[in-house]
């Protein structure tokens, strides 16, 4: 004679063991994410995505400092925000989902006039964590003359440092910029000096993958990708086509 409750119990341990599917992703990064990635335009498009891919998904906290060495990790099976100029000959990255647009901004008070990537060596500089692997050999070279070169994982303080003039140039993220912002209202000269940098998801698993970027593709054929980019005031121009 079954008993139902043994089953029910059964299934209750199996489902405890269930390996989740971990997400490595960086600190907070407004507006794409927040509040230990529990929301923001990143997290809420891999959330809408993962959905539809795995059973469960959990997102786990790691500096920036992360390399496609990450997927050796035995509990880790993907991690965010991987550039595709740096991690697609990997064989282990989506699609993009979303492009950055790393700006130079300066206050409009200074006046001051840039051009090129290499014009930033007369300059000082706060950017962010790994911005001369992301950025290219250009910038690393460029910003090794620079008379001050900051890196800082709070791009908040990028701004405090520009308001109290402690450096001239930042170099970040535009909606990341604008984000913050919003609580500085800095009148700043925005010049777009690099190119477009997308990203994608990196994924250990290349059956996962294949799925990811199947379901990937529907989401960003629909509406709900562009009203979630409008929610969190992303530049339409840096949505994937």
């Amino acid at each position: 004679m079954s008993h139902p409750w043994l089953v029910f119990v059964l299934l209750l341990s199996t489902s405890l063991l269930a390996k989740p599917f971990n997400v490595v992703t960086g600190i907070d990064r407004p507006p794409y994410s927040i509040q230990n990635a529990k929301v923001g335009f990143e997290i809420e498009l891999l959330n809408a995505v993962l959905d539809k891919v795995v059973e469960h998904h959990e997102f786990v906290i790691a500096p920036y400092g992360r390399t496609i060495k990450i997927l050796d990790v035995n509990n880790i099976d993907a991690m965010t925000t991987a550039s595709i100029s740096v991690y697609k000959a990997s064989g282990k990255l989506s699609l993009p989902y979303i492009q950055y647009r790393n700006v130079a901004v300066t206050l409009k008070s200074a006046g001051l006039k840039l051009a090129s990537i290499n014009d930033l060596e007369r300059f000082s500089i706060a950017t962010f964590l790994n911005a001369k692997t992301i950025l290219g050999d250009t910038f690393s070279q460029a910003v090794s003359k620079a008379s001050q070169y900051t890196e800082l994982s709070d791009q908040s303080l990028q701004l405090h440092m520009l308001r109290k003039n402690k450096v001239q140039v930042l170099v970040m993220d535009i909606n990341i910029f604008n984000y913050f912002n919003k609580f500085h209202e800095l009148d700043v000269d925005i010049h777009q000096i690099f190119p477009l940098t997308a990203y994608g998801l990196l994924v250990k698993d290349d059956r996962t993958r294949t799925a990811f970027d199947k379901e990937l593709k529907k989401f960003i054929n629909s509406s709900r990708y562009y009203k979630l980019a409008e929610g969190w005031s992303i530049e339409p121009t840096l949505l994937i086509d």
